[in-house]
């Protein structure tokens, strides 16, 4: 097994009843898990249903912690919670302190939207001074305002001094719809990689690991290339992020490095309309079928996350064509 990259798979805490069937699956010297509390738990129709998804995830955690496999796994385990700036981030850590007191969980916290360094701040006091305790940290940079202030953010987080190396991702689909940037670029675009690398570069300057978004395929080839493509471009170890056990596993196969062949696209304004409507399209069908799911599923095996929804509504707004026939 090549030891240079980490896989953080995430499992989603609205489905932590059916986490202790999977978790043996995902004992893997390269991987860690983290339960997320965040874009995964909730409506994005609904803000009530929201706020009691997020209640029963948080429960939900307390309960998968209390079982017998819970000590096989927790040293695994990271949690993910919402942003600073969310109702949610102070009910999200009261649970954590709870875990860390009663269940002496050791505590690897994975900050979402990370902007400024008030949240390195206030998780080094909840833990450090409360608990007299360590934590590991893995932060997630997903806007333009976490982007401008990422040297202060990194360089608070190397003031710490944390035992173990931090971890710093970038939230590829939240920072474009955040950036107003649609279509989104996929993985073998070129400018995917004119985001990508450039931030992966800063992040391995601190000597942080560089966690890289998950891409919006479910199938083994999409998947393998992102990999060998990271693959080449890193002589430090890194991590990968992954949204199901299948893209775990696939993720998991030896590749060797490889640069692959980067589309540079160029797109008329039809063609982005044509594109933005035939995403909401899929995305609202996608809803219909199942509207437990938080995003779309198309029959390439390509999903589309509800930030590219959002981002195609957002588009056609800015252009004035909402609702209208666009075909040529």
């Amino acid at each position: 097994m090549n030891n240079s990259f980490t896989i953080y798979h995430y499992h989603s805490l609205s489905k932590w009843r059916i986490f202790p069937r999977i978790y043996k699956r995902l004992l893997n010297d390269n991987v860690e898990i983290i339960l997320d509390l965040e874009d995964s738990v909730g409506d994005p129709f609904s803000e009530q249903r929201t706020f009691d998804l997020k209640q029963q995830a948080r429960e939900g955690l307390k309960e998968i912690s209390i079982k017998p496999f819970w000590s096989k796994v927790k040293d695994q385990i990271w949690i993910r919670v919402n942003s600073f700036q969310s109702q949610y981030f102070h009910d999200d850590f009261k649970v954590i302190s709870l875990l860390v007191k009663n269940q002496n969980l050791y505590p690897k916290i994975n900050l979402t939207k990370v902007e400024t360094t008030e949240e390195i701040l206030f998780t080094a006091k909840e833990f450090k001074e409360k608990f007299s305790k360590q934590f590991d940290l893995h932060i997630i940079i997903e806007t333009i305002k976490g982007w401008d202030n990422l040297d202060k953010i990194l360089n608070a987080i190397s003031c710490l001094d944390l035992e173990n190396q931090p971890k710093i991702g970038l939230g590829f689909f939240d920072y474009s719809l955040d950036a107003n940037l649609f279509p989104f670029s996929e993985y073998n675009h070129q400018g995917y990689w004119d985001l990508i690398l450039p931030f992966k570069k800063k992040v391995e300057k601190y000597s942080f690991m560089f966690v890289a978004p998950p891409i919006n395929y479910t199938t083994e080839r999409p998947l393998l290339e992102f990999k060998a493509m990271l693959l080449a471009n890193s002589e430090s170890p890194f991590g990968m992020v992954s949204i199901g056990e299948n893209q775990t596993d696939v993720l998991l196969k030896s590749v060797s490095p490889k640069l692959i062949n980067l589309v540079k696209r160029n797109l008329d304004l039809k063609q982005k309309q044509r594109l933005a409507q035939e995403v909401i399209e899929k995305f609202e069908q996608s809803r219909r079928e199942n509207s437990d799911r938080s995003f779309a599923l198309t029959e390439t095996g390509r999903f589309i996350p509800p930030h590219e929804y959002k981002a195609a509504v957002n588009f056609l707004i800015s252009t004035e064509s909402i609702g209208k026939d666009i075909s040529d």
